[in-house]
């Protein structure tokens, strides 16, 4: 391992680092393993995927209409934008909404309890599609949904078609004020289980997601947003599922590796700058 790298993580406050390379672990580090994290916006990529699986079993698609998924929500004047929104500009933060909603600050002062009538009654301004806002409002959505289609919490739904077959434990979520799984934010994992999950859409879904899910979770859907189907966009291929101080797949085809990471710390891509700039470079190509 690049020596560069592991004195410049000493400076960050990395919980758990574990890079996979072709069927083994290549490098660890440990500061408390095994413990569950608040995965934060690496949600969001869970969320995608069990929207991916949703789609496989013919429950969802991309262009279904917001309006035609939530009318007994929906408010009383629907404007050509809300007509407009489909799913698939949920999964790419492309809503055209005036400002990010059910962010982290906002959400325990919330004074409304339903957040699906909350979130469409702020219509969108800009034609979806068109303009990237990162925002919790459009996977809350997704996950909602999934789990109205497939008739159960969208953490039933992850465990039962996921998360079982990896051998993950029963997923704890952060909960709605109705008591629905929040689909953007608060899935508690360990790093194994960041590692697991990046390995499943690194081999092209392993029979669980369909390999054509993979493929479109890393395609940028607004040009410059850098943004997929709930997965950030880097170059030479790599894409991964991040959430706050640092909760981290990262998926890495061109070299067959997977980096996954816990962290608790307010400027953790310095992590992942480090990597691209020692590591990534001296991995082989597989």
């Amino acid at each position: 391992m690049n020596e560069r790298f592991i004195t410049g993580i000493q400076h960050l406050n990395v919980k758990n680092l574990l890079l996979w390379q072709e069927g083994k672990v290549i490098y660890e580090e440990h500061r408390d393993e095994g413990c569950y994290r608040n995965g934060y916006s690496a949600t969001k990529s869970f969320t995608s995927a069990a929207f991916g699986i949703a789609r496989d079993k013919g429950l969802v698609s991309l262009d279904e209409y917001v309006v035609d998924c939530f009318r007994e929500e929906l408010p009383i004047d629907v404007s050509k934008e809300l007509e407009a929104l489909q799913l698939k500009h949920l999964l790419s933060m492309s809503l055209g909404q005036e400002k990010p909603l059910l962010m982290g600050a906002s959400r325990p002062r919330m004074q409304e309890k339903d957040w699906v009538r909350f979130v469409l009654r702020q219509q969108p301004v800009h034609a979806p599609g068109t303009v990237f806002q990162y925002t919790n409002a459009g996977p809350y959505l997704i996950g909602i949904l999934v789990a109205r289609r497939a008739g159960m919490l969208l953490s039933d739904f992850l465990y039962e078609t996921l998360l079982a077959p990896l051998g993950f434990l029963y997923p704890t979520m952060e909960k709605d004020p109705l008591k629905r799984d929040f689909g953007a934010g608060g899935m508690m994992v360990t790093a194994e289980e960041l590692l697991r999950f990046g390995i499943v859409f690194l081999n092209r879904g392993e029979n669980l997601i369909s390999s054509d899910w993979v493929s479109l979770v890393q395609k940028e859907f607004v040009p410059g947003s850098h943004y997929g189907y709930g997965f950030w966009l880097r170059d030479d291929g790599v894409y991964l599922a991040d959430g706050k101080y640092g909760q981290f797949s990262v998926i890495m085809p061109k070299k067959h590796a997977v980096l996954a990471v816990t962290m608790d710390d307010p400027d953790p891509h310095r992590l992942l700058e480090l990597f691209e700039k020692e590591v990534y470079p001296e991995l082989k190509e597989v």
